[in-house]
């Protein structure tokens, strides 16, 4: 008779170096919950990466409409086929890496867990991050209600140590919609209407108050700067610290694998 299967912890926060957090990455709103479910069974002082042990009660709060397992099974498909690209440029001479997330997924009523493991090559970008990463609050970003507000909580909270961020406009839309998507919103007002507003509207739900401004060469707009203030979570944080003594992290510059607007899409 098989064992039950025991529930391995949620960390109360999720991680993920900066490289992987600025790659164009394209997620549906349930493949964003499984994926940050998935990083919340990661603990930094862990020397492998465990395995992925998620309540399905988790993944989806709420029926709505159709088969909850149908949903989470197409999710899981998705999510095993997802690739992220990296490239980098030293001179003249260029590098391109592509990496897979999950190698494993395993759906399972009986049970009513989902369970699977990383792929072992992404390990550097999601354990043992000394430097160059990115940390959320766990529940907190499972209170997005968007995939596209996932997405751009992720990139801007890898920013929020130097509070302001000006990035091309097709870089910007390659993040947060994947690389192989040339054809999804390449006008920035349709950007703005349906994925950039519509995701800022729930950051500020959270009480982080992001604002951006358009950059225009002529009529066109080519590039976006974001003004982006320390979240209320860290705020309370370095109310603890010191008088004076500023921000709790200290300003760090890009890493060294930088997307270049041209980069293929996830």
């Amino acid at each position: 008779m098989a064992s039950p299967t025991v529930p391995a912890p949620l960390y109360p926060r999720a991680y993920q170096a900066n490289a992987l957090v600025r790659a164009p990455l394209k997620l549906t709103h349930v493949e964003a919950r499984i994926f940050a479910l998935a990083l919340g069974c990661i603990h930094q002082g862990q020397t492998e990466l465990p395995g992925i042990s998620i309540p399905l009660s988790r993944v989806m709060t709420q029926k709505k409409g159709g088969s909850v397992y149908e949903t989470i099974r197409d999710a899981c498909k998705s999510l095993m086929s997802k690739v992220v690209s990296i490239e980098s440029q030293t001179g003249n001479r260029r590098r391109f890496t592509a990496y897979s997330i999950i190698s494993y997924l395993d759906l399972n009523e009986g049970t009513g867990f989902l369970t699977g493991n990383f792929a072992p090559e992404i390990k550097p970008f999601l354990l043992q991050l000394a430097e160059q990463y990115t940390h959320v609050e766990l529940e907190t970003l499972l209170t997005l209600r968007s995939a596209h507000a996932h997405r751009l909580y992720w990139l801007l909270k890898s920013w929020d140590d130097v509070g302001q961020l000006e990035v091309p406009f097709e870089v910007l839309r390659r993040q947060v919609l994947g690389d192989d998507n040339e054809v999804t919103y390449p006008l920035f007002y349709d950007f703005k209407r349906y994925v950039l507003e519509p995701a800022l509207r729930e950051l500020y739900a959270l009480g982080w108050v992001v604002t951006y401004e358009p950059l225009k060469d002529g009529k066109k707009v080519h590039a976006v700067r974001f003004t982006i203030p320390c979240p209320l979570s860290q705020l309370a944080e370095q109310g603890a610290e010191v008088a004076g003594k500023g921000r709790a992290r200290t300003p760090q510059a890009q890493m060294s694998l930088e997307l270049p607007a041209n980069a293929s899409t996830l």
